[in-house]
């Protein structure tokens, strides 16, 4: 019985220690894994510019990470194209065609909330808000009528609390005093950026915070009572408010510049079949200097052994493996979630008309691929796929749905085109009002608030009724 309890006790222990062993080992394999996991997803982010540029910089700072011989072109299209003549240029200094492509303020902002740190939920809620910044950048609707706007979108209800935690994240953006609600909100969002906490800089916090209405008044003689301080120190804190920006959304930056566009993925209709390729710049062959490890064994098996050589060489093969590693990751994710976008928008990819594009969400594609739906938006920013219908951002494909009376979902952008086509047919002596369409479309089985039309029409850069009939009058 001691003997049998004996046995069990050591089995135990045993079981013990061989558990202890196995989690350690999956600790080391996480970490290990760790760095792997961050190259990975630093570069699904990058679209093929800059995918390019990367690698151009791994091997310039790598000699023993190469490339393999071979054709290596590149196609180039212009983003304003719609039926145009693709082009081989073997030659990188051969670029193609320059092309004005307008860098949006809200592309701009959209891009710095992929980046941000924020779950699927608050990044649906940061989209909203940065739809509805008006054209100097500034946020003129208040809360709730946005949490009324999500609703009627997604049928969600939003606590005010929750949007005013994503509008805090967005104002840490640049440029410095996006996303205020006024004018007194902007100035002090630029002033908490300054790091110099400097006498001039407090007095211009304090004068804006405590005391905006004799700033706003000029009144110098009450302001320099009430903060007890000289006319040159008020003056110097007055210089630094002039200095800030009071319409964030007119920076240069935003205007129209250019740009070069590689498409990521071209897909084509072959005889009624969808196919697809990624550009050569994600299926290029990378691989580590095969010199460099033989030398690395020579050294290795010498009785006078150089470790300084050995290491270098080491961390330098090591660190190519590990960058092929992640990129031919990259590929493979990419060709991946390609394939499954592509299967499920089959039918808008035959024609390209966009009544046929389906609602699609990254849940939906979740799950067909498994991936996270933080890997699928590093996926869909920024990536252009070229088709025989144009060119375009992959995530214009993820649209919300609109269900009609018979219960059949309709993406949002058919939507949109539904009223583009009723504004375009319109009397133009009578033109449609929001809420004319709005019956239009009810009557087409689609139950849509008139604000949500007022939204749609003005993503459309269509006018109000009302103005559309004064430029009629005026011509």
């Amino acid at each position: 019985m001691l003997y049998h309890s004996l046995v069990i006790q050591r089995t135990q222990t045993t079981n013990l220690q061989v558990a202890k062993t196995q989690t350690k080992l999956k600790q080391i394999q996480r970490q290990a894994l760790s760095p792997l996991q961050k190259l990975s997803g630093e570069l699904l982010e990058l679209p093929s510019e800059a995918l390019e540029e990367r690698i151009e910089r791994e091997k310039q700072e790598n000699p023993y990470l190469e490339e393999e011989d071979g054709e290596n072109s590149t196609q180039w299209f212009s983003s304003s194209s719609r039926n145009f003549e693709l082009k081989n240029f073997a030659d990188k200094d051969q670029i193609g065609i320059n092309t004005p492509n307008p860098v949006t303020l809200a592309e701009d902002l959209i891009n710095q909330l992929h980046l941000s740190n924020i779950t699927q939920e608050e990044f649906q809620i940061g989209e909203i808000l940065i739809g509805n910044l008006d054209e100097r950048g500034y946020l003129t609707r208040s809360l709730s009528a946005i949490a009324d706007d999500i609703y009627f979108e997604t049928y969600e209800e939003k606590e005010v609390s929750q949007i005013e935690k994503v509008l805090k994240i967005i104002q840490n953006f640049e440029p410095a005093g996006i996303a205020a609600r006024n004018h007194q909100e902007c100035l002090n969002l630029q002033l908490s950026r300054l790091r110099n906490n400097n006498p001039t800089l407090q007095l211009s916090n304090q004068i804006i915070t405590d005391y905006w209405t004799e700033f706003c008044k000029r009144d110098f003689r009450t302001l320099q009572q009430k903060l007890s301080c000289s006319k040159e120190e008020l003056d110097n804190a007055f210089k630094l408010i002039q200095s800030l920006e009071l319409s964030p959304g007119y920076i240069e930056s935003f205007q129209e510049k250019e740009q070069y566009i590689i498409p990521d993925i071209t897909v084509w209709n072959s005889n009624g079949k969808i196919k697809y390729k990624l550009n050569k710049l994600s299926n290029r062959t990378l691989q580590v200097n095969q010199e460099s490890k033989e030398l690395l064994e020579r050294l290795e098996s010498a009785k006078q052994k150089d470790k300084e050589t050995i290491k270098f060489l080491k961390e330098k093969i090591e660190s190519a493996e590990l960058f092929i590693a992640a990129y031919n990751n990259r590929a493979k994710t990419l060709d991946t979630f390609v394939k499954e976008i592509i299967a499920y928008q089959e039918e808008y990819f035959q024609e390209g008309d966009v009544m046929r594009l389906r609602p699609m969400k990254y849940e939906d594609i979740k799950q067909l691929t498994g991936f996270s739906e933080s890997t699928l938006s590093r996926l869909a920013n920024d990536k252009y796929m070229q088709t025989h219908f144009g060119v375009f951002k992959v995530r214009k494909l993820f649209t919300k749905s609109i269900e009609n009376k018979e219960g059949e979902n309709v993406s949002s952008d058919s939507i949109r085109n539904i009223i583009k086509e009723l504004i375009d047919n319109e009397d133009k002596l009578f033109p449609l009002t929001d809420q004319e369409i709005e019956n239009k479309l009810l009557e087409q089985g689609f139950t849509l608030s008139r604000r949500t039309i007022t939204k749609y029409r003005q993503q459309l850069g269509i006018e109000s009724a009302g103005k559309r009939k004064k430029q009629v009058n005026e011509q």
